[in-house]
């Protein structure tokens, strides 16, 4: 496949579509927050989290996150630009096998474990706890269609459809909240018809561009798998991260209580989302640099500095800023969140750094090592969570969210530098020299 190699300026212009894509979509939710809180009580939001917390366990399951190797074989150089699309979507189709089985295995699971879901973390009935594993399949969908978009440096078709969903969810979820009175389980239908509608609007679009009906290949398959089982201990420990703060929560305070750290967490989480937001662009242009003969290694770790510096600045600036604008925007109710404010931040601001080092570490496809973080960070967060909300109660959740984000990104940034080696260190003070292809293994030959 012959393209040319993106230039820095369509690394800046996709990266500005993708974060501005990003904070819109940050926003929405944030906006419409105020309302919500007028409505629903803290322990309204905190089922919803639970919910909430439940899909992002399920999510990573479903198809395995087989719709990120959709990126990296996009990359893949030996066919002409008929042969690329034709292994494209030939690649798409053999995907969806894995969806079949593992969509059948959780929809099981969670038929068979609906009692202690409902006696342990989600009070509710066996209908609203099935939509979980339903939204969870509707979103592999949307994310292969995202995943191609993102693939092809696409930042403005990607923009539409991630804001159109964010702007769906939103407005079906204010309107079954304020016109029907439906309280957390509005919040709840309003995720689901959202995602509902963008799943439909992406296979139509993969329908448009030719990308659906390929021929299921077992070659393929078994690319897709290899390319996403080494990843499966790292979705398992970050499912289990994910849910665990809410859970230790659960077991010293009631639903009150996680209702606000729930509502600080997505109102800090926006730091790490721009992390993901940049990461978008930074993937597909950081690869096609990679692919080269030689690259330039000094620019991308400036690059890289500037970015965790621009994260790290907004993510102060919101700190400072939250007491007043919590008390604006969230209501008296909401008042006490702004306690986790501080940690919550600097742990989400460590994730949007975690963005732009895990990329090298996928490219040589090395994805156990991510495996291997992820699992002895989670260990690090059970132990972190255990110990400090002995000693400081409900806030130490929140350190411990910190500590191990700290932990995960130091983690990430020796490892992802011994697969790859850059010049962190030693461009400030000499001119690194371009590094070959002969020269990307760095450490993962051993």
């Amino acid at each position: 496949m012959t393209k040319s190699l993106p230039s820095l300026g369509r690394l800046w212009k996709t990266g500005s579509i993708y974060v501005a894509s990003f904070w819109l979509n940050s926003a929405l939710p944030i906006l419409m927050t105020p309302i919500l809180t007028r409505f629903l009580s803290p322990s309204d939001y905190g089922v919803s989290a639970m919910w909430q917390v439940l899909l992002s366990f399920t999510v990573p399951v479903i198809g395995l996150a087989t719709h990120a190797a959709i990126n990296r074989r996009y990359f893949h150089k030996s066919q002409n630009p008929t042969q690329h699309h034709t292994q494209m979507r030939d690649y798409i189709a053999s995907i969806f096998p894995i969806l079949v089985v593992t969509s059948l295995v959780v929809i099981l699971a969670y038929v068979l474990a609906y009692p202690r879901i409902a006696n342990y973390l989600l009070p509710t009935s066996r209908i609203w706890i099935l939509t979980i594993p339903a939204v969870a399949i509707a979103t592999f969908l949307f994310n292969v269609t995202l995943s191609y978009l993102n693939a092809e440096m696409n930042a403005k078709a990607y923009a539409f459809f991630n804001n159109g969903y964010v702007l769906a969810t939103s407005l079906i979820s204010v309107f079954l909240v304020m016109g029907w009175g439906w309280n957390w389980q509005g919040r709840v239908a309003g995720s689901m018809l959202g995602m509902t509608l963008a799943a439909t609007a992406s296979i139509a679009y993969l329908w448009h561009r030719g990308l659906l009906g390929g021929t299921i290949r077992k070659d393929l398959t078994v690319h897709a798998m290899l390319f996403s089982l080494p990843l499966l201990p790292h979705i398992l420990a970050n499912m289990v991260r994910g849910v665990s703060d809410r859970v230790f929560l659960s077991q010293i305070t009631n639903l009150h209580e996680i209702g606000l750290f729930s509502v600080a967490l997505s109102l800090a989480g926006i730091f790490s989302i721009l992390g993901s937001a940049a990461q978008q662009a930074w993937i597909p242009w950081l690869y096609a640099h990679l692919n080269e003969k030689t690259f330039d290694r000094v620019m991308i770790v400036k690059i890289t500095y500037a970015a965790f510096a621009a994260i790290a600045l907004a993510g102060v600036i919101f700190a400072a800023m939250a007491p007043m604008a919590f008390s604006l925007l969230l209501g008296p109710r909401f008042d006490e969140s702004v306690k986790f404010i501080w940690w919550l931040t600097g742990g989400a601001v460590l994730q949007g750094f975690y963005c732009f080092l895990v990329p090298y570490i996928a490219y040589v496809e090395r994805n156990k090592y991510s495996s291997y973080i992820s699992i002895v960070t989670l260990a690090v967060n059970l132990i972190l969570n255990f110990f400090l909300i002995h000693y400081f109660g409900v806030i130490g959740v929140a350190m411990a969210n910190f500590f191990t984000a700290l932990y995960e990104f130091i983690a990430v940034f020796l490892v992802a530098n011994y697969c790859m080696p850059m010049p962190w260190v030693s461009f400030f003070y000499r001119t690194a020299p371009a590094l070959s292809n002969a020269d990307n293994q760095g450490g993962t030959n051993s």
